[in-house]
Formats: structure tokens, sequence, C-alpha cells
């Protein structure tokens, strides 16, 4: 094994048991525990999984998700959360549990799609809605994404019938790059989507779309 991959398969090893996790291609470290006024974002755990099927299993909230299934199959949630070290190490994916005076409230985080661009994603319990948690969990991982992960453009979209998540976007300074469609687990099927665009260069974003 090579120097080079025998240090990856370490940063690999030691990600799922610190605070922090490394991005193999440069070496740095990337802090897994964010905060807000209000909300901790931290590294899901094995015993979130209960809360997870129970707050994503809600038809309201799968129904507005990509990945979400509904019915929520049991033992989904541990299999989600046991493959979460190995996409940090792999930097495919930063995902992250939402608390709110240490009770777990939702997901949020970042993904690599199918270029090099960085996706935003995110859900909240019910319970929660209409209370400024998405925004202010949004607002911490796009920080995140441009001044830990270093990206320079982040994207995110939502089903064109969750209004409320485009002013969750439209707050965080995301600008209407297009419609078009994009597969849903809830409803087994294509749906449609509005995608936004939010650059690191904030001359980009003012030449942009509104």
């Amino acid at each position: 094994m090579a120097p080079s991959e025998a240090r990856t398969e370490l940063w690999r090893e030691m990600a799922g048991h610190l605070p922090f996790s490394f991005l193999p291609a440069e070496g740095r470290l990337v802090n897994l525990y964010l905060r807000t006024e209000r909300l901790t974002l931290r590294p899901f755990r094995p015993d979130d999984a209960r809360a997870v099927q129970s707050l994503a299993g809600n038809w309201k909230v799968a129904r507005m998700t990509r990945r979400i299934p509904h019915p929520y199959p049991d033992g989904a949630a541990e299999a989600w959360i046991a493959g979460h070290d190995a996409a940090r190490a792999d930097t495919a994916a930063y995902p992250f549990a939402i608390d709110l005076a240490a009770e777990f409230i939702g997901a949020a985080g970042v993904s690599r799609g199918t270029g090099l661009d960085l996706e935003l994603g995110y859900w909240i319990g019910e319970p929660w809605w209409g209370k400024g948690i998405a925004t202010e969990a949004a607002r911490r991982l796009t920080k995140f994404a441009f001044e830990d992960l270093r990206a320079d453009r982040l994207l995110a979209r939502h089903h064109v019938d969750n209004t409320a998540s485009g002013r969750v976007l439209r707050k965080c300074g995301f600008r209407h790059a297009n419609d078009g469609y994009s597969w849903s687990a809830a409803h087994g099927k294509d749906v449609p989507v509005r995608q936004f665009v939010l650059n690191r260069d904030p001359a980009v974003n003012e030449s942009g779309p509104r």
C-alpha cells in the first residue's frame, strides 16, 4: 500500500471516533460540531435511529424530500446512520443531526452530486415547523460548505409545492436557477422541483438570476 493510501485508510478509521473529519485530498480538518444561536449540528449516533424513523416517517415530511421512503421501513435509519463515517471519509456527504435544547428534531447536510458542486439538503420534524429552524440550520451549513469544504458553488432544490423551503433558501441568499424534475422516493416517481444556486463569490451572486 502506498503511503498516501495508508494515510487515507487511517483517516477513515479515525473519522468515526473524533469530533472532526479529514478531507483526504488535502489533509484538512473539518469540524463536525456546528453551533448556532439555538441549534447544535452534530454527527448522527446509532441511538438517533428511532427518532429519525418517527419524524421522517411522517408523510408530510417524507413527501417533500428526495430520498426518504414512505412508509419508512424498519432498519432503514440504522443502515443510513451506519454509512455516515464512510461517506465523510470519501468526502461524498456530510450529514448532521439537528439538536434543539439537546433534543433531536431533524437533519441537514451537504453532499456531492454527479458533478463537482455540493448540494444542501435538510428536513425538520413537523412539531418544529414555522420556528425558523430550517433557515438557521441552512445558514450554518452554507457557511460550513464555503468555509470548511471550500466549495465554490452550492446547489439546493425543493419540490415546487414546498414554498416554505423556497423561502428558506431565499433568506439564505440562494437564487432561483431553473425548474425541472427529480426522483422522489416517497412519491415513487419524478416530481417537479425548483433548483437554486449560491456562489461563494458575492459578485457572482449579484450578477445571477433572481
